[in-house]
Order: C-alpha cells, then sequence, then structure tokens
C-alpha cells in the first residue's frame, strides 16, 4: 500500500503489524495516556477496486457491535480520512497464541483446556450478538497481558440473526481458511453460526495436537475422507493420543451434516468442557495463576539446536504420520484454494520493555571487570525467556532466575515473537547464513550482498522471504537482524502473512540448519 497514511490526533506510528490486500496494520502510542493501541487502516480505492468497500465499512460496525467482552479484542474507535476508513483497536499484549505452541505436539491438556473454554466463551458472545466471524483460525487468535485469549479480526464476520426480529439467515459467501472452513461454506447456502462451531473443533485438534486434522473438508483430502469414513471406534485408533472425552466432543463438533453438530450449549455441557483446571479462577473462565500459565506454555517450546544429526535439507514436506503426543495416521497434502485473505491484528512493536534483571547476569563471570554495553547486553540475553527453547534438555521447572521477578504473564512470555535467537557471529557471515538456510528448506530469498543489506535501514539489515508451507499455503515475511550491544546480534524471523503454527515450524526448520549460529546461555542450561 503506497498511500501515505492519515496523521491521527495524540497518535504515534510504531511498526507495522499486519498486512492484507487491502490492508496496513500499525501498532500505535496515545500521546496523552501512553497506552498501546493497534490501528487498522483499509485503503479505500483499492478495497472499492476489488469490490471488498461495503465490506470493510462492515467490519467496524460489527466489531463495535461485539463489545465488551473479555475475550474479544477491545474495540476503541473509528474514523473516515480521505483514503483511509481506520479502526482502532486493543494491541494484543501477549501476541499471538499459536506462537507459543510447540508444533506436531501441541499443549498439555489443562492449558488447551483453558484456551478452548475462553475461546467458545468468545464465540458464544458473538453468536448472542446474532454474528458469526467466519474466519476462526490462529492467526485471528491472541492473548492479552495474562494469557488469557482474545479472538479478532472481524474482516469477514457477518451478521446471520437480526437483533431485533431473531430472523435468521443464510450464507453462500465462501470465506475462511481451508483447514478451518466447515464442509458446508464450500458449496453454496450454509448456517454461518454452524460452520463457527466447526471452525471452533479445527482449533481445539490443533491446541491438543499441533497440527491440523486435513488440509481442506473435502473428500478428495484423504485425512478428511479417512475422517468421514471412519466410525467412532475407529477413529480411536486414527486419533489415540487424544483422551476418549476430547474425542467425542471433537465428532460432536465436527459432523458433517450441519444440523447434527453440537451447538454451544451442548459444547458447555460435555463431560470434558466442564472437567475441573487448576488454571481457571472459580466462577469464570479468567485464568487463576497467569505466571504458571506462562511457565507451561515455555516450557513446552524446544528448538534442537544439540543435535550432532545432519539437518533435513528439503521443502517443508508435510506434516508426520505419528505427531509426538497425539497419534494421527491422516497425511496432508492438498493445494491451497483462492480465499478471501483477512488483515489478523498481531503484536509486535510498542511491546513491553525487554526482559527484567536485577542482578547482571554478567556479573557472573565479569565481576571484577567494568560493567559495559556488552556486559548490559549479555545479561539481557541471559534474561530473555526465549533462551529456554534451545537449552539441551526440558527442565521440570523455569530456571527461578526467570520465575522470581516475573510478576506479570508477559515477565516470562513477552510480546515479541518466539521465532528469534541471539547470535555473536558478525553480522555479514549471519545473513549469508540465514539465507542459505532459508533456501536449503525451499524458501524464495533475493540475492543480497550482506555488506549492502547491513548499511541499510539504519544498519538494520532486513531479508524478504517467502515460503511454502505444509499445507502448501503461502508465508511472507522477513528476517530482521538488529544489533544488541558491540558483539551480539539478535535474529528476528518476522511473519507478514501466514499461519502462526507454520511460521514456528519454519523457523525451527531454519534453525537447525544454521544451528553453529546459535547462541546459548550455557549457564542456563546447566
Amino acid at each position: 500500500m503506497v498511500e501515505k497514511l492519515p496523521s491521527l490526533d495524540d497518535i504515534v506510528y510504531g511498526d507495522t503489524i499486519g498486512e492484507g490486500a487491502f490492508a496496513v496494520i500499525k501498532s500505535a502510542v496515545l500521546k496523552s495516556s501512553q497506552t498501546i493501541v493497534a490501528i487498522k487502516f483499509i485503503n479505500k480505492e483499492i478495497a472499492s477496486r476489488k469490490g471488498q468497500l461495503e465490506a470493510a465499512k462492515k467490519e467496524y460496525m460489527l466489531h463495535k457491535h461485539c463489545n465488551p467482552h473479555p475475550n474479544v479484542v477491545k474495540f476503541l474507535g473509528n474514523g473516515s480520512e480521505a483514503k483511509y476508513y481506520w479502526i482502532a483497536m486493543e494491541f494484543a499484549m501477549g501476541g499471538d497464541l499459536f506462537d507459543k505452541i510447540e508444533p506436531d505436539i501441541g499443549l498439555e491438556e489443562d492449558v488447551a483446556h483453558l484456551y478452548f473454554r475462553q475461546l467458545i466463551g468468545a464465540v458464544d458472545f458473538l453468536h448472542s450478538k446474532g454474528v458469526a466471524h467466519r474466519d476462526i483460525k490462529p492467526e485471528n487468535i491472541f492473548l492479552d497481558a495474562d494469557g488469557n485469549l482474545k479472538i479478532g479480526d472481524f474482516g469477514l464476520a457477518t451478521l446471520f440473526r437480526k437483533p431485533t426480529s431473531g430472523t435468521r439467515r443464510q450464507c453462500a459467501t465462501v470465506c475462511g481458511s481451508p483447514p478451518y472452513v466447515a464442509p458446508e461454506v464450500l458449496k453454496g447456502a450454509y448456517d454461518a453460526d454452524k460452520a463457527d462451531i466447526w471452525s471452533c473443533g479445527v482449533v481445539l485438534y490443533v491446541l491438543l495436537c499441533g497440527m491440523t486434522p486435513w488440509n481442506e473438508p473435502l473428500m478428495e483430502d484423504r485425512d478428511f475422507r479417512a475422517y468421514v469414513k471412519t466410525d467412532d471406534r475407529a477413529l480411536r485408533f486414527y486419533w489415540s493420543g487424544i483422551p476418549k472425552e476430547v474425542l467425542s466432543l471433537l465428532r460432536g463438533m465436527l459432523k458433517v451434516e450441519p444440523s447434527e453438530r453440537f451447538t454451544i450449549d451442548m459444547i458447555r455441557q460435555h463431560l470434558w468442557f466442564r472437567r475441573s483446571n487448576k488454571l481457571l479462577t472459580v466462577g469464570s473462565d479468567r485464568c487463576k495463576d497467569p505466571i504458571e500459565l506462562a511457565s507451561r506454555l515455555l516450557k513446552g517450546l524446544r528448538v534442537d539446536v544439540h543435535s550432532k544429526k545432519k539437518p533435513p535439507t528439503s521443502a517443508m514436506g508435510h506434516p508426520p504420520k505419528t505427531p509426538a503426543k497425539y497419534a494421527s495416521n491422516m497425511t496432508q497434502a492438498s493445494p491451497e484454494d483462492n480465499f478471501i485473505a483477512s488483515q489478523p491484528v498481531r503484536a509486535g512493536s510498542f511491546a513491553s520493555p525487554g526482559p527484567m534483571f536485577s542482578q547482571p547476569v554478567a556479573d557472573r563471570t565479569r565481576s571484577n571487570e567494568r560493567f559495559g554495553a556488552d556486559d548490559y547486553a549479555l545479561a539481557m540475553i541471559s534474561a530473555d525467556p526465549i533462551q529456554m527453547q534451545f537449552m539441551k534438555s526440558r527442565l521440570a521447572e523455569i530456571p527461578v532466575s526467570l520465575t522470581q521477578q516475573a510478576n506479570q504473564f508477559k515477565d516470562l512470555i513477552p510480546a515479541g515473537r518466539f521465532t528469534r535467537f541471539y547470535s555473536k557471529v558478525p553480522v555479514e557471515s549471519l545473513i549469508s547464513g540465514i539465507c542459505d538456510a532459508l533456501r536449503r528448506i525451499g524458501a524464495q530469498v533475493p540475492q543480497v550482498d550482506p555488506m549492502v543489506a547491513k548499511m541499510e535501514n539504519n544498519g538494520e539489515a532486513q531479508i524478504p522471504f517467502s515460503v511454502t508451507d505444509r499445507r502448501k499455503m503461502t508465508m511472507h515475511g522477513q528476517v530482521r537482524f538488529p544489533p544488541v550491544g558491540d558483539d551480539y546480534i539478535k535474529v528476528d524471523f518476522i511473519k507478514k502473512k501466514g499461519d502462526p503454527l507454520e511460521w514456528r515450524y519454519m523457523f525451527k526448520r531454519v534453525v537447525v540448519n544454521c544451528k553453529e549460529y546459535v547462541y546459548v546461555d550455557d549457564e542456563m542450561d546447566p
């Protein structure tokens, strides 16, 4: 989008945190209160050219209509300028939920249960307002500063029931993301609220397994075909790691016939939904212990930079037939369909301050030397929770050095992405190595001169790239190389478009192909 964004009163813009066909999302700060917000700008001319101008207008009206709710991204305001509509909304301080989920492994049951209850609470609220979201997927699910789930992006939302008369209407627009969309959406007229229930079922599967059950709900997709033709008893074999109670819930939500599909009330009455959970506040679906929740998420992340095995150098490929935790013998390989693009809000810049540390880590080895810039850099790096994912062994507990100073969820799970690492390799060699690693997994990377790249963007090299994920859908992003002190570089993989879970899978593939560049704090991993 080439048009200059309008100046808004009391607003200082930050980075671009999301982009779409006719919209861009910026982080911003309200000068009067220092509140961090996200602002979505919709280009009127481009939206009109694509026949989406009325849909763009409808987005802010439906988002405003669906507030407030603790599990819905808060609507803050909207306006119209000469070339743009804009919508101001809550900034998701906890970032993407699915950035914190390990691909092909998923979450432990209590954490998945907490987030599923919060998702259903949000969707139930939308439906009570007569609104169906129609794009429930990982890209549109975020976390607040306490780790609670927030659903956002009303770009494809629609009114399926009139608030005044209660009259229902069916939809016919094919929209959503192929792995998450209900089968009836691809066939014509459908009930949008029932299609949302299907999408929530797929999200529950992903929370538990770290992968989607199929690429798209068509009989040409052999994973989906196997699911449809499999009876409940055989399904226990196909999805053998999933607890029986969850399996019956999934089966009810993923009924191919919409009239047989579970309703919200049926989901709420299900045994697994009503199970006890120490992470939940009694009488509500809010997280009772954000530090414990953050610790559990952090412990689940793992990037193996210590293995001596030769890393894979093929393209992204497909998810394994047997995930590490929940078995599924259904493979995934289908082409991407053309769907309406959404523009999700993503936490990025203007995030909370960097990691805390009261006792500089560098003092452990350099207590008698002058505490200089690199000492502070090393202290910051050592206190950064993202270092946990590179530890040689999974610890039973998060190091006390991290938890003892954590007062909030965001202290252990900062808004910044977990798809990043630190390096002591000179930036020119680092840029070449990262580009080579990206190409080895099949990414499209422009030819760059490391020396030139280093001099651009005020000394912060940026390398754009695109890659096809395991579901045959294209992801776009860039790698940034900001310096940290004099001797360290932060290597940050920033997603512009794509599934957060697939983005993390890609990140892990790249890292194991250049693991010699990753700085690991040995004192954090004894």
